[in-house]
């Protein structure tokens, strides 16, 4: 999710997905985009889908406690799985970097330095594919120190803070199959207040779906 709140473009990959994937269903204020999880090996099984996943709590970034940075990825994962379908478990620590290029095929959820159009993006949420199934989700969040995160469980957030589960909650929407909401697909005052909504204001909650 892109930080700040004006003109910023979140996930191009997916915005060039939606070039490629033909038809999308809209649910409520959800835009699907029709990949499934059968394709990952790392799904449990396809009747009820479990996907685990790794995290990596390395950063530099200051003020970022490791444990209540995992602990705000799983209190993120959780809320997805208990309306989604999917039960996320979390598969432990791991050394391996994010993104689909970390070579091991594994879905992991880390930190990396993030290139965009400044300011940079918050996170990003890469996968791969064959046809329609997934093979591969993996989330990054920006390890520049320009973003200024927050691990807390609860509030409040002074100006230029960003929660940290807001912003995986609105990651974890991807792994369900969700792009992002905008301008583009929804009404502006309907949807700018929703999770997948593309921008995340700092000292902003959106912890519920």
């Amino acid at each position: 999710m892109p930080k700040g709140t004006v003109g910023l473009l979140a996930f191009l990959f997916l915005i060039m997905l939606s070039n490629i994937v033909p038809a999308r269903a809209t649910v409520g204020l959800f835009q699907l985009s029709n990949f499934s999880w059968c394709g990952d090996p790392h799904v449990v099984s396809c009747g009820q889908v479990t996907v685990i996943f790794l995290v990596n709590s390395n950063t530099s970034n200051p003020g970022v406690d490791a444990n209540s940075f995992v602990q705000r990825v799983i209190d993120a994962a959780n809320t997805w799985k208990a309306v989604s379908g999917i039960l996320f478990q979390y598969g432990g620590a791991t050394t391996r970097s994010c993104g689909v290029d970390n070579g091991a095929g594994v879905d992991v959820i880390g930190w990396s330095t993030l290139a965009g159009t400044p300011p940079p993006l918050a996170g990003t949420t890469p996968f791969t594919f064959s046809g329609n199934e997934l093979s591969q989700v993996t989330t990054c969040f920006n390890n520049d120190s320009s973003i200024s995160w927050s691990v807390s469980p609860t509030g409040p957030l002074n100006s230029g803070v960003y929660d940290l589960q807001s912003d995986a909650l609105h990651e974890f929407g991807h792994w369900v199959d969700l792009l992002d909401l905008s301008i583009n697909n929804c009404n502006l005052a309907e949807c700018s207040s929703q999770v997948m909504w593309f921008q995340l204001a700092s000292a902003t909650f959106k912890r519920v779906l």
